[in-house]
């Protein structure tokens, strides 16, 4: 088709914490560059970075990420510092004879060093979640049979990924926060909810916050630097909880 293909890319997933995924990745596109590429200078190693979301949860250690990836890279350099591969070039000329053609198109076959390809990663969560929170003001308490819910004035437009993922972000009452560390508070289950009239706005099922909780508290939600703001929308009219950047 005419394509010269420079580079590879994959993508393994998301949330990823195990050290050794980003090697095994490299691997793979290393084997296909081998048999199919060997034009490519660069193996992007796709990104899924993760950071811990739970308490107790290990967070990624990149000095083993690292340490992989740079045996790996040295081994591959090793490897390829003696790969030659032949390319041929077509005769520019449509209008020469065969002969002819033959004759340059078998001059210009050259043996070449093949590539050693730069490894890329795309560490977008791993740099952005830890940096952002998601700050929300009570709105409401009211309790459903053995439910408690606790209503707040953000929603999923604004951290959208309970919703649609299920997924987990630590929550705190920062307005009670010394009382609750010094233990000095009662603590009770509780469903976050948020304002939009949707059965799934919910930001945090079954959490423990104070049961002094009341309206006008500021609760925090965590690791929201990635997939928060950018996922927002206005849904039903609500406005995106507005950015503020701290030095």
């Amino acid at each position: 088709c005419g394509a010269t293909v420079t580079a590879l890319h994959c993508h393994a997933g998301s949330g990823i914490l195990r050290p050794r995924a980003w090697v095994e990745n490299a691997r793979l596109l290393a084997a296909a560059m081998r048999q199919h590429f060997p034009l490519v200078r660069s193996l992007d190693l796709g990104g899924g970075l993760g950071v811990p979301y739970r308490p107790g949860e290990q967070p990624l250690d990149l000095l083993q990420v690292d340490a992989s990836l740079l045996a790996f890279a040295q081994a591959l350099r090793q490897e390829l510092s003696a790969t030659a591969v032949t390319s041929s070039l077509p005769s520019s000329s449509s209008s020469a004879s065969e002969s002819t053609t033959s004759s340059a198109t078998a001059s210009s076959a050259e043996a070449t060093p093949m590539h050693v390809p730069e490894l890329w990663l795309e560490p977008g969560r791993y740099l952005s979640a830890e940096c952002g929170v998601l700050l929300a003001r009570v709105t409401q308490l009211k309790r459903k049979q053995l439910t408690a819910f606790v209503g707040v004035d953000a929603g999923f437009n604004s951290l959208l990924r309970p919703a649609l993922y299920q997924s987990h972000h630590e929550i705190v009452n920062l307005t009670r926060l010394a009382s609750h560390l010094a233990g000095e508070e009662t603590l009770q289950a509780v469903e976050v909810v948020g304002p939009i009239c949707e059965t799934g706005d919910v930001l945090g099922h079954d959490r423990e916050l104070p049961l002094s909780t009341a309206e006008g508290d500021i609760l925090l939600v965590a690791t929201a630097g990635a997939y928060g703001h950018c996922m927002g929308s206005e849904y039903n009219m609500r406005a995106v909880a507005r950015e503020h950047v701290l030095d």
